[in-house]
């Protein structure tokens, strides 16, 4: 919730900073400047979401595994964004330094949110759209929340001290989010490896089975031939004798 927050932050502090000196921009101006954060959603949302596809693809027993590109893009990206776009303007440098953290921290949270999401989806496919709508409550009341105490954090600390402070709070949070991912990833991934193996073995077992009855029906085509031929020698065999006891019978009473 801090990255949607924080990304909310730095959009409602900046028309004030470039309406005065020494940016002094008009409103048209500072329309178009918010171009950044757009062009930022248009690159970070289908990173993102392709990142959550892979993972998804790669591990389809893990959904959590859904959220680990877009968890660490969120903590890597938005602390990074935070610095530079406070910095930036509490110096009064050149407007391309604040809009390059603007960019940042528009990237940051258009990555993050596909994953998330796709999360949710995921687990909750009977109540998908509640828990997206409740995602999306939490996440507009921390919005207005910093919202509310960026208008006094900036005024009492300045712009660098003051998203200095938000990048913190964004690397606690984010390092917390990415610990939980982690674990979850790992007791989830764990289960599934087990389950995964006994199916394999199962599979081995089936294939085993498979080839030793292929193998005892190949052989019976031979087994009948062999039968078969015993069968006539048996018979040759038995007709030999009857022929030498009859020539013997016949021998005997000629005899008498």
């Amino acid at each position: 919730m801090t990255t949607f927050g924080s990304m909310f932050a730095s959009l409602t502090e900046w028309p004030a900073k470039m309406s005065a000196q020494p940016y002094s921009l008009s409103e048209a101006m500072i329309g178009v400047s918010y171009l950044s954060m757009g062009v930022a959603g248009l690159v970070g949302s289908p990173i993102g979401g392709k990142a959550c596809d892979v993972t998804a693809a790669k591990c389809p027993q893990v959904p959590v595994a859904r959220m680990m590109f877009n968890v660490a893009a969120a903590l890597l990206l938005m602390p990074t964004g935070l610095l530079i776009y406070g910095w930036t303007l509490h110096y009064n440098t050149h407007i391309v330094g604040p809009l390059v953290g603007h960019f940042v921290i528009g990237v940051a949270s258009a990555a993050y949110l596909p994953g998330m999401f796709g999360y949710l989806s995921t687990i909750k496919q009977q109540s998908a759209s509640a828990a997206a709508a409740a995602v999306h409550a939490a996440m507009f009341f921390s919005a207005a929340a910093l919202i509310y105490i960026s208008v006094y954090g900036v005024q009492g600390m300045g712009f660098g001290q003051y998203f200095t402070l938000l990048a913190g709070v964004q690397v606690l949070a984010g390092g917390y989010a990415a610990a939980c991912v982690w674990r979850r990833y790992r007791a989830a991934y764990g289960v599934a490896g087990g389950v995964a193996q006994q199916q394999q073995q199962q599979q081995q077992q089936q294939q085993q089975q498979q080839q030793q009855q292929q193998q005892g029906l190949s052989r019976l085509p031979k087994a009948l031939a062999v039968s078969r031929v015993e069968l006539l020698h048996a018979a040759e065999a038995g007709e030999s004798t009857y022929d030498s006891a009859a020539g013997d019978g016949g021998g005997g009473g000629g005899g008498h």
